[in-house]
C-alpha cells in the first residue's frame, strides 16, 4: 500500500501493512522463549522414572511418581496430561487410550 491514506484518524504514508506490523513488534519477538524450569524439572524425573522402568509405566503410576503432571501451571496450554506428555516426544513414548495409557522411554533412532 503506498501513498497518503486515512485510516482510524492516523495516517499510512508510504508503509506496507507487514512495515507497519513489524514496526510495533518487539525486538525479541522471534526468540525462542526461556525454558520453562518447572518443564526442565518435569522432564527430569519422568526420564528417571523411565530409566528405572524400561518397560514403561502406567499414566496413574507416572502421576504419582511425578506431581509435576498435575501441576495447573504446566497444564494451562495442554487440554489434558495425555497433549502434555505428547508434547515431549524426545522424553516419553506413549501407548493405549484412557486407564490403559502407558508411558515408555522414547523409540531409539
Amino acid at each position: 500500500m503506498t501513498g497518503d491514506r486515512s485510516r482510524a484518524g492516523g495516517r499510512v504514508q508510504g508503509r506496507s501493512y507487514k512495515d507497519a506490523a513489524v514496526t510495533n513488534l518487539p525486538a525479541d519477538f522471534n526468540k525462542t522463549p526461556p525454558p520453562n524450569p518447572r518443564l526442565q524439572t518435569l522432564n527430569k524425573s519422568l526420564r528417571e522414572l523411565l530409566a528405572q522402568r524400561p518397560d514403561g509405566v502406567s499414566l496413574n503410576e507416572a502421576r504419582r511418581a511425578c506431581p509435576l503432571l498435575s501441576d495447573p501451571e504446566l497444564l494451562k496450554d495442554y487440554p489434558s496430561v495425555r497433549h502434555l506428555l505428547l508434547s515431549m516426544p524426545t522424553v516419553v513414548f506413549l501407548e493405549g487410550f484412557g486407564v490403559q495409557t502407558r508411558l515408555f522411554p522414547p523409540p531409539n533412532k
